[in-house]
């Protein structure tokens, strides 16, 4: 066959995680490259008797750096049963998560009571109880009893009296796999009591939803548990309590290119991890998020040879009607030619492979595992709707202050301010390791995390209102003032974008934010723009944001 193009254009982007597959459409402009570091040594000598001097140099390959990677998203908030994003597996990754649950066994707990068995001596506080809770028993009426599978749940137990009879629970986190009745034993230990225990049923279980959560090691200092998104009735919740660690969550990134070819390239970035989310919201534009990041690798799942491990081989099939799944894998299955008219290889697809079917519109599947059914279609919830776009020109921004001594000129402490334009930037600070070795091309072996930042912008016109209603004048005039007076200002900050009602919109929360002084820009309509920094008042917690989003219906 004659030589093949390809063309961004064409081109989609899948996101592999916790054996699932999201497909996540990307804007013009996404790259990603992967190249090798050099040392370079070169003589430097005077002139020899001769009247020559050696200037020769060498090249050596120390190493294969780690591939980066950049794209743009757009945000985009739906509502099918539940509340979600098309782009929220890549928040997930880039706030700690390694699982997903789609709650097809159990449910998530959303209630639960404490009963008290003759727990004497008890301590009075807030217990948090989990699944690496010391001595915790499951059990429950009979049927359905919990047996310790159940994950990403926490509960909080108030003690209120020193015999527990007074004891409380909230649920922190639902977790999945639970049933209605199901129990909890907690021994009397864990609160400090010499007997006895409590015991925590479940009353009340949702078995609709969908969430990411983090199963090994969960941070106890999380206010949302293990969980990372969580649909919660009006609206998805995006937090980072889970990101108060040295290495986050990895995901695999794959981009298809040239889908409509007969050999389309697939490209795998193996182990990416997340390190940036940048989201702009100019006046007269649609909400976008930048992302970045690194991966290990880049590997080519089309050409690769057949000896090549399972998870990096590539499968184009043209099945037009495939019954399930088993008779997508089939079709894999009986490929004869490595490089064919069909594109492919020979050897049955293993776990961590990709099929993409041309004949039934370029759909893509994951293959989980070696079994005739091991494979899962890729989730395009909210790809194909045209009702999820953010309109910037909607965005609200409310800045409010307790501290109404520094900063008096605002209403109650809240200022008014409509914007003109922004941006929020949340970064992970991510290097690679790549060992240094002598004597070998050494690769990258692995991600750590630098210090969290979430910072931003925001721009508005210079604005004066006698009313004492915290116009930009007020804001800037109390920053230079008795706003000084602060070492570290505290304002909550939230972005409203897409408006303060209707749908789709995101709420940005923050919480604590130090606001520095905003400067002028001298142009037709004269401007301030304001920078920011949040921040949180323990290092241990991890609360300086939180994503809400809230979507149109779809279904």
């Amino acid at each position: 066959m004659a030589e093949q193009l390809y063309f961004s254009r064409d081109s989609k982007m899948f996101v592999g995680f916790d054996n699932k597959l999201w497909e996540v459409p990307v804007l013009d402009g996404f790259s990603f490259s992967q190249s090798t570091n050099q040392s370079e040594i070169s003589l430097s000598e005077m002139q020899g008797a001769d009247g020559l001097s050696r200037r020769g140099n060498r090249v050596f390959t120390d190493s294969l750096a780690p591939a980066e990677f950049s794209f743009s998203t757009y945000a985009r908030p739906y509502q099918n049963t539940e509340h979600g994003g098309v782009e929220e597996v890549l928040w997930a990754v880039m706030a700690g998560a390694d699982k997903y649950q789609d709650q097809t066994t159990g449910g998530s707990a959303t209630a639960a009571t404490a009963a008290v068995s003759s727990l004497a001596g008890a301590e009075t506080g807030t217990y948090t109880i989990n699944a690496n809770t010391t001595g915790v028993t499951y059990g429950g009426n009979g049927t359905n009893d919990a047996d310790g599978t159940e994950e990403g749940w926490q509960f909080d137990v108030v003690i209120t009296a020193a015999d527990a009879v007074n004891s409380t629970v909230t649920v922190t986190a639902g977790g999945y796999g639970w049933a209605q009745n199901n129990t909890l034993t907690v021994p009397a230990a864990v609160f400090g009591g010499s007997g006895g225990s409590v015991v925590i049923t479940i009353t009340t279980v949702d078995t609709t939803g969908a969430s990411f959560y983090r199963l090994s090691q969960p941070d106890p200092n999380s206010e949302f548990g293990p969980t990372v998104i969580e649909p919660a009735g009006d609206k998805s919740v995006i937090n980072f309590g889970q990101s108060n660690r040295s290495t986050l969550g990895e995901c695999d990134i794959y981009f298809i290119m040239e889908t409509s070819s007969t050999i389309p390239m697939i490209y795998k970035l193996e182990n990416a991890a997340i390190n940036e989310a940048s989201i702009d919201f100019e006046v007269d534009g649609i909400a976008t998020i930048n992302w970045s990041g690194f991966a290990k690798n880049v590997v080519d799942m089309t050409s690769s040879l057949n000896t090549a491990a399972a998870n990096r081989k590539a499968y184009v099939i043209n099945a037009s009607s495939p019954a399930n799944i088993a008779a997508r894998i089939t079709a894999a299955k009986a490929l004869t030619n490595e490089f064919g008219a069909t594109g492919n290889r020979v050897a049955d697809p293993g776990a961590g492979s990709i099929i993409f079917n041309r004949g039934n519109n370029n759909e893509v599947l994951l293959v989980t595992g070696t079994g005739s059914t091991d494979a899962v279609l890729a989730i395009t919830t909210g790809v194909a709707s045209t009702t999820t776009f953010i309109r910037n020109r909607l965005t609200q921004l409310l800045v409010s202050t307790t501290d109404t001594t520094n900063f008096p000129s605002g209403n109650n402490g809240a200022f008014s301010l409509t914007l003109t334009g922004g941006n929020i930037t949340i970064s992970n600070n991510i290097s690679y390791l790549v060992p240094e070795e002598l004597g070998a091309v050494n690769v990258p072996i692995e991600h750590v995390t630098g210090g969290r930042t979430v910072t931003g912008n925001f721009t508005c016109y210079l604005t004066f209102d006698d009313t004492n209603a915290g116009s930009s004048v007020d804001l800037f005039n109390d920053m230079v003032g008795t706003g000084l007076n602060q070492v570290v200002n505290n304002f909550n900050v939230t972005f409203q974008i897409g408006g303060s009602t209707g749908t789709p919109r995101i709420n940005v929360i923050m919480p604590k934010v130090h606001i520095n002084v905003p400067s002028h820009s001298i142009e037709d309509v004269i401007s301030v723009e304001t920078n920011f920094a949040s921040y949180t008042d323990e290092f241990n917690v991890a609360n300086e944001v939180q994503l809400e989003y809230i979507g149109p219906d779809i279904t």
